[in-house]
């Protein structure tokens, strides 16, 4: 089977497997294909923490026997772009570990935890901040209690 075939079928299985709104095929034409998979953090029990990512993935003409081009979209306002690249960085990984056979999905899977890692950090930043701001008033109340 060649690269194009291998391409098709796999955009296919992926059509088959996500929603019209989580997968989109941003361009079709071969060699130049390009995807994109909309991610929700914990959809049943929203919460401030929760967000949503766009993950794109451009197939070059030789995939799946070289990774493809990966890039995160939508977190920029939300996490540094350290760590941004860093979650590029395993995704990535994930890709060379699947070298020569389809990736997306198992590509979208890791997203899928490292988002969950993600969101953990959110929320332990968002609890920081608030035990700051706790203490900054404490501080304030302590000063014209003793003043």
């Amino acid at each position: 089977m060649d690269y194009r075939e291998q391409q098709t079928q796999e955009i296919e299985a992926l059509q088959a497997i996500y929603q019209e709104e989580e997968f989109t095929v941003i361009c079709d034409e071969y060699p130049s294909i390009s995807l994109r998979v909309n991610l929700k953090t914990n959809q049943e029990n929203e919460c401030d923490s929760d967000f949503e990512v766009a993950l794109v993935i451009g197939l070059p003409e030789n995939y799946p026997d070289v990774i493809p081009r990966i890039s995160l979209e939508g977190i920029d306002h939300l996490f540094s772009e350290e760590r941004i690249r860093k979650a590029v960085e395993m995704l990535e990984n994930e890709a060379s570990n699947n070298l020569g056979m389809v990736m997306v999905f198992s590509i979208v899977s890791a997203l899928q935890e490292e988002m969950g890692a993600l969101l953990a950090e959110k929320k332990k930043e968002a609890e920081r901040k608030v035990e700051e701001e706790k203490e900054k008033a404490e501080a304030i109340a302590r000063k014209k209690f003793e003043g």
